[in-house]
């Protein structure tokens, strides 16, 4: 009967070890997959960030960007809005805006707590800058400090949701607001470069 106690035991504590064993394996391929996810991750952001360093002019920077960001990060729609009017020679692009009432009443938030937001927002400010589409998720991306936002926008209500991490757009925020603003710099020089 001993013998039978001590094995049974045994048994027991070679189940436990085997189940710790394979809560382990099951850790260690998480942590593998989210590896290789960064990975992904920072090759597609070198890749922008080269494509984006290679651009002539601000129409160009802004067709490089949506298109980068379109096939990179596959989302269906890009937008930037900058809250400033630049000079005459700007004033065909889109991206610039005037701030008013309009756009404090439906990005107050955002601009203010300088966070990433994700998932579905209001109807009111999708028509705003995605007019005659039919949203169903988005990404909002304050860039510098309140002066623009960055934004990205799939027709799939699922795709973008509120419990994604947001370190990755804080940064990809900055460095599309301090590239903007580089060229920014260069428009406003007259379109010489100053060092």
């Amino acid at each position: 009967m001993t013998q039978d106690f001590e094995y049974s035991e045994e048994n027991t504590e070679i189940a436990r070890m085997r189940e710790k064993n394979q809560k382990l394996e099951q850790q260690l391929k998480q942590f593998i997959e989210i590896a290789e996810q960064n990975e992904k991750l920072n090759q597609r952001i070198q890749r922008l960030i080269v494509a984006l360093t290679n651009v002539t002019g601000l129409d160009d920077f802004f067709q490089t960007l949506y298109n980068s960001l379109s096939k990179e990060f596959h989302t269906d729609k890009v937008a930037v809005r900058w809250f400033e009017l630049p000079g005459p020679s700007l004033a065909h692009c889109q991206e610039f805006v005037e701030y008013d009432a309009e756009i404090f009443a439906l990005f107050e938030n955002l601009l203010e707590s300088n966070k990433p937001i994700c998932g579905q927002c209001s109807i009111e400010s999708m028509n705003y800058l995605f007019p005659d589409s039919e949203i169903g998720s988005a990404i909002l991306i304050p860039l510098g400090e309140a002066q623009g936002l960055l934004a990205m926008a799939s027709y799939n209500p699922s795709r973008y949701h509120s419990d994604q991490a947001t370190d990755f757009l804080k940064y990809l925020g900055e460095l599309i607001s301090h590239l903007l603003k580089m060229w920014l710099q260069f428009y406003y020089n007259d379109n010489k470069l100053i060092i």
